[in-house]
């Protein structure tokens, strides 16, 4: 009996044994994925200006990329030089659109991110990106772009020049404030860095033998064609200065301070996100993770006191300041989530600029 049941049990065995071999494996195979075509441009030189800013530069279209599942394909298309993709400028298309047409303004920040400089020749290399369940790549279309400054060109506002022990008392090379209204009030900012006096004086041209004005004392100004009567800073430090020749009085404030607010920075509005201070420079800088289609203004010292914000032509200028009215400034935006870097530049008086670079 234990025989019988032994041989039961071997030829169960041969019996599993063979009907695993006839199940073979089923080998799955990556679709090849291709653009059936080369992507096309609407041109192959373009000269860029700014008249044009907001007109079409550029129409680039495709084929079509066939999946094997049926389901939408992503398109991007994407801008480099000398071959270097990993340094690419994308620009998302979206689900099964085979075109995109790109104004003259984009197109002009594309190829100044990518190294041209402001009216300047250089080639672009463009191709276009197809997405499911794997990246396919069209072939290559070259662009040779000529490209405008972006720019805006600085006003020459009325100003009053400022020399001190700061900068070694160099009439030729003082700094200045300025009245943008052309109203008798003039404000800019200036650094005065540790191991001096602090003391300026302000003079109507950058001449010894101009009308000076210095500190009369209790924040009023008084004409002082003679030395002395200097203002002096109380530490050294980065400071808004602004005088009105109207009331001859004058505000000297420091700024300890540049930040950031808003749900696009790293604390929404609840603080604010500090920029750092490059006494070389003089700019304001700073590298955070942003957050898409949120809003952010730049304020000092922490507070409402002063800040910048955009007007409906998209100038940069103040919101709040201690001597000018309140202006309702429209928020700045980022469109695209990721680390950015924030620039703040407040060294030509009536003529301040920001920066929002994608890193």
């Amino acid at each position: 009996m234990k025989k019988a049941y032994n041989i039961s049990i071997t030829l169960l065995f041969l019996l599993l044994t063979i009907s695993g071999c006839n199940d073979d494996p089923t080998l799955t195979i990556q679709e090849e994925v291709q653009f059936s075509d080369n992507i096309t441009l609407s041109a192959d030189n373009v000269v860029l200006l700014d008249d044009n800013a907001v007109k079409e530069a550029i129409n680039i279209s495709w084929p079509a990329v066939s999946y094997a599942i049926d389901a939408p394909v992503t398109y991007t298309v994407q801008f480099a030089r000398n071959g270097q993709w990993a340094e690419a400028v994308s620009r998302i298309i979206g689900f099964d659109i085979l075109s995109i047409s790109i104004e003259t303004e984009d197109l002009n920040a594309i190829a100044i991110e990518l190294g041209i400089q402001p009216n300047a020749e250089g080639v672009v290399d463009i191709r276009v990106e197809a997405y499911l369940n794997q990246r396919v790549h069209s072939l290559i279309q070259n662009l040779t772009i000529t490209t405008y400054s972006s720019i805006v060109p600085y006003i020459n506002y009325p100003s009053i020049y400022i020399a001190g022990d700061f900068q070694g008392w160099i009439i030729e090379e003082s700094d200045s404030i300025s009245s943008t209204e052309d109203n008798g009030i003039y404000e800019g900012y200036i650094y005065i860095p540790a191991g001096g006096t602090n003391e300026f004086k302000l003079y109507t041209q950058k001449d010894w033998g101009s009308e000076s004005y210095g500190d009369g004392g209790g924040d009023t100004v008084i004409v002082a064609n003679y030395a002395g009567d200097n203002f002096i800073a109380p530490s050294e430090g980065y400071y808004l200065f602004a005088i009105d020749l109207n009331t001859m009085k004058y505000l000297l404030k420091k700024i300890d301070s540049w930040g950031i607010m808003g749900e696009a920075t790293p604390d929404g509005w609840n603080s604010d996100t500090n920029l750092t201070f490059d006494p070389s420079t003089q700019l304001w800088s700073l590298t955070a993770d942003m957050k898409a289609t949120g809003f952010f203004k730049f304020r000092a010292n922490d507070a409402w006191e002063i800040d910048m914000g955009l007007d409906e032509d998209g100038n940069f200028l103040y919101g709040n300041h201690p001597w000018l009215p309140y202006e309702d400034r429209t928020n700045l935006t980022i469109e695209n989530s990721g680390m950015y870097t924030i620039t703040l530049d407040l060294t030509v008086p009536g003529n301040y600029r920001y920066s929002v670079k994608a890193n």
